[in-house]
């Protein structure tokens, strides 16, 4: 995983390190490692826009994968995109901070995925109960 080079072997390990927990982190709560490596990498250059080619080379991700999760991204309203004039590359930028953007994901997975979940569970588990306790047994 490639980080600013700056010339401090010790820095790089340690934006390595960041970069890779957060995509793990990211994987683990099941939004993909390439949303974490992204959010990472962004987050580490709070302070200056990055280039769709630094993001491609710090994930090790395809470019159109990078493009593609970054134009989701930015449609949701984790990054913004930023023109820097004279310069055609398209560049990037965390809007708020890595803490904001894992809780509106998380309450997301919470809204999508859990409470309906929660709320299947609760519809049919008494109805099963129901149908083995009326069940004919042999």
């Amino acid at each position: 995983m490639t980080v600013r080079n700056t010339s401090n072997p010790k820095v790089d390990e340690i934006e390595r390190e960041i970069i890779r927990r957060i995509g793990s982190l990211s994987k683990n709560v099941g939004l993909g490692e390439l949303i974490g490596l992204l959010a990472g990498t962004l987050v580490l250059h709070m302070e200056e826009p990055v280039s769709l080619e630094y993001l491609t080379e710090t994930t090790r991700y395809s470019k159109s994968s990078v493009s593609t999760t970054m134009r989701s991204l930015i449609n949701i309203g984790f990054f913004d995109s930023v023109k820097i004039e004279g310069d055609r590359r398209r560049y990037y930028m965390i809007k708020g901070s890595f803490n904001d953007i894992l809780m509106k994901s998380l309450n997301a997975i919470i809204e999508v995925e859990v409470r309906p979940m929660i709320s299947l569970l609760s519809d049919y588990i008494p109805l099963l109960k129901q149908l083995t306790q009326s069940a004919p047994t042999k």
